[in-house]
């Protein structure tokens, strides 16, 4: 997921892709090598849960809110989740107009993909039934909301990674329930906002993308790296290294066996990454 749009000449082109084959890349890095990831939580103090997160040029923060609300009437034992990510203009010339719009709706879809996944997948990082408070009368709706700050490539993963960090961070007020003395009245809830709990987070996974420049792959893609891409495979990977969902970016079609050597690179990436988030928390 290309969010840049980065204006490469053909000798810049083939300077930034020679580095990668070279293994020797523009910034110093190796291919398998991540930026450093820079974590701060609890920055927005009116919101439940918070998180700011910089890795390299992309900068994204991340705030979570909750209410009191109804639950859906196919799902009467489960919370609600709302995730919107708002791109400024200024992040990049490629957010201005129409364009931020599609991929602010892209990468919303994605997050919330990753956290409560498909019905073809059996993996679910967030147990909604914990935000049940009345089977089917109320629920908390938790609202997660991210505004990027700029972008300097690879924005899904480190939107992830805010997301993770957020999450971890939230606080959720204990509530009495009262006024439930038939099952058709109206329940009177009381929050006690001086006790509060956290949800499970470890099962909360993050996207790691792996991009192809010919037979090379390399992971956390700078903007000039995501534009020389041949193609790129953005993958769900738990803390145990499982994969709960890959996404295939760009047109160019992926060999069988390079597709698996790209998700294995995702799943030790994704490993390492979520081994050194759990220590900064």
């Amino acid at each position: 997921m290309a969010t840049t749009t980065a204006h490469l000449s053909a000798s810049e082109r083939e300077f930034v892709r020679d580095g990668v084959v070279e293994d020797v890349r523009s910034d110093g890095r190796r291919r398998v090598d991540f930026r450093r990831v820079w974590v701060q939580v609890g920055n927005i103090p009116q919101a439940n849960g918070s998180s700011r997160v910089t890795v390299g040029d992309t900068d994204c923060v991340m705030g979570i809110k909750l209410e009191l609300g109804q639950p859906d009437a196919n799902a009467p034992g489960n919370g609600k989740i709302v995730v919107e990510v708002d791109v400024s203009s200024t992040a990049s010339p490629t957010f201005k107009g129409r364009g931020g719009e599609d991929i602010a709706a892209e990468l919303s879809a994605a997050l919330r993909s990753l956290l409560q996944g498909s019905t073809q997948q059996k993996y679910c990082a967030l147990d909604l039934t914990t935000l049940s408070i009345v089977h089917g009368k109320t629920c908390w709706i938790m609202y997660i909301d991210a505004v990027v700050l700029s972008v300097g490539g690879n924005l899904l993963d480190v939107l992830s990674l805010a997301m993770k960090a957020a999450l971890a961070d939230t606080e959720i007020p204990k509530v009495e329930v009262s006024g439930m003395e038939d099952d058709d009245d109206i329940p009177e809830i009381e929050i006690d906002s001086e006790e509060t709990w956290k949800l499970d987070s470890f099962r909360i996974p993050t996207t790691v993308t792996v991009c192809q420049v010919e037979r090379s792959l390399l992971v956390d893609p700078t903007a000039d790296e995501e534009v020389c891409a041949d193609s790129a495979l953005a993958v769900g990977v738990a803390s145990t290294g499982d994969v709960v969902g890959i996404t295939k970016l760009g047109f160019c079609s992926i060999p069988h066996d390079v597709c698996k050597d790209m998700i294995y690179l995702a799943q030790q990436t994704g490993k390492r990454l979520l081994r050194q988030l759990r220590l900064t928390l």
